[in-house]
């Protein structure tokens, strides 16, 4: 990953991704804080955008929910796409990154000072 723009409050901050299926560049489009982040998928393999959900629950923790709306993008993918479920593969690969977000979040937590 790479941070293309920065911003102070977050708003159009870009980065650009590369994954085993291509890479992609995506900018933050609203910011609804706590509560909820838009994502616009502006050029690469896919365009389109999603959103992250974030719900605190009774217990302390949160419930996080990723959902997106994209589509291939450029001849390559429009072929591949037409023999591989993208979807299935973008949830694949998005398994990986969640599982190094939980570690990470772990990380911090067992560094608090108790």
């Amino acid at each position: 990953m790479r941070i293309l723009e920065k911003s102070r409050d977050h708003l159009h901050a870009k980065i650009e991704v590369w994954a085993s299926g291509g890479w992609f560049r995506c900018e933050t489009i609203s910011l609804s804080f706590p509560n909820r982040v838009d994502i616009r998928y502006y050029q690469g393999v896919v365009i389109g955008e999603s959103w992250w959900d974030l719900e605190e629950l009774e217990n302390g923790g949160t419930k996080v929910s990723y959902s997106i709306a994209l589509e291939p993008h450029g001849r390559v993918m429009g072929f591949v796409a037409k023999m591989i479920n993208i979807s299935t593969l973008h949830s694949f690969q998005f398994q990986r990154v969640l599982k190094r977000l939980h570690r990470h979040l772990d990380s911090l937590y067992l560094k608090e000072p108790k």
